[in-house]
């Protein structure tokens, strides 16, 4: 299997474990690794049976609506860093694997 992690994430994978099948000719992505999950998908030379988009994340290129977001991260920067430490796991699970945030996304 391919996986591809989300924007700032790494073996997040392990927390999908259950939802994911494994195989030779699976690709599965999670928020942004999703977007790169399908385009990995659609420019393979290599035979993919199954792809598997985890949450994917919307991106909108429109100029207003980018605006709109980071003035809101901004306004709520605390709190958005709090949410976000609260839900990220970051001991390790039963493989022995980190799963979390770069800490140079927060």
């Amino acid at each position: 299997m391919r996986f591809y992690s989300g924007f700032g994430f790494w073996n997040e994978k392990e927390l999908f474990s259950e939802y994911l099948e494994e195989g030779e000719f699976v690709v599965a992505g999670f928020s942004y690794g999703a977007q790169k999950a399908l385009i990995d998908a659609i420019d393979s030379k290599k035979r993919v049976d199954k792809l598997q988009l985890l949450s994917p994340a919307f991106f909108n290129n429109n100029p207003k609506f980018i605006k709109l977001q980071l003035n809101s991260y901004k306004q709520k920067k605390k709190d958005y860093k709090r949410k976000v430490q609260r839900l990220t796991p970051t001991a390790a699970l039963t493989s022995g694997s980190p799963v979390g945030i770069k800490s140079s996304m927060i």
